[in-house]
């Protein structure tokens, strides 16, 4: 049989559903999942103004081939609205490329050579944390949460106040460091996760706000 739901988009990422992702993979040994933005159109007219994604699952593969298959998520004006379905493009995806992020998570991914690009760098398994070090040498800021941008900075730039318009305190838990034995290393670093490849992976992994 089939099963469908239209769920947020949040089922594909979230840490609150491990669980439900694992069971779905278990239990649906064929798996289509396509995500939607909301702007500059959602899938829902009115104040539901979500993101969503679209799992379609089958409990016998029979002529269908096993595995999970993800989109990119799709953004659309309202005319071509028609067109937002007939477009769809999944994409199989190897174990390792959901489980190459804690917690394993289902990537927003459409395009092929992108998949097997990010699937062979996740295989040599080089952590970033292997090149950090404890003491504060050379330090390379980013925020925790990616909110339309990517926060990968070596200066801090300045928060202000939205009330007061004066400097705001950044002393927060959205806010991280790392620490790297050199500038030349925390400079790769900063090429590495704020430059084109750093941006795919956001775009593959991220929430999509």
């Amino acid at each position: 049989g089939r099963f469908a739901m239209i769920v947020m988009h949040s089922l594909c990422f979230s840490r609150r559903f491990v669980t439900l992702r694992d069971e779905l993979r278990r239990s649906l040994p064929s798996l289509w999942v396509s995500s939607y933005a909301r702007r500059p159109d959602s899938l829902f007219a009115g104040s539901a103004a979500v993101r969503n994604s679209i799992a379609i699952g089958a409990s016998r593969s029979g002529r269908t081939e096993e595995g999970l298959r993800v989109t990119r998520i799709r953004r659309w004006s309202p005319e071509m609205r028609p067109n937002l379905f007939a477009d769809l493009r999944y994409q199989a995806l190897a174990a390792r490329l959901p489980r190459s992020v804690s917690p394993p998570q289902w990537p927003y991914i459409e395009d092929s050579t992108l998949t097997w690009a990010l699937g062979e760098l996740v295989a040599l398994d080089a952590n970033l944390d292997s090149a950090t070090t404890i003491s504060p040498s050379s330090q390379l800021g980013y925020k925790t949460t990616a909110l339309y941008q990517l926060g990968i900075y070596v200066d801090e730039p300045p928060t202000v106040d939205p009330i007061t318009r004066e400097p705001a305190s950044t002393n927060s838990s959205r806010t991280g460091w790392l620490s790297f034995e050199s500038d030349i290393e925390r400079d790769l670093a900063l090429v590495a996760l704020a430059g084109r490849w750093g941006y795919l992976w956001w775009l593959t992994f991220s929430e999509a706000y």
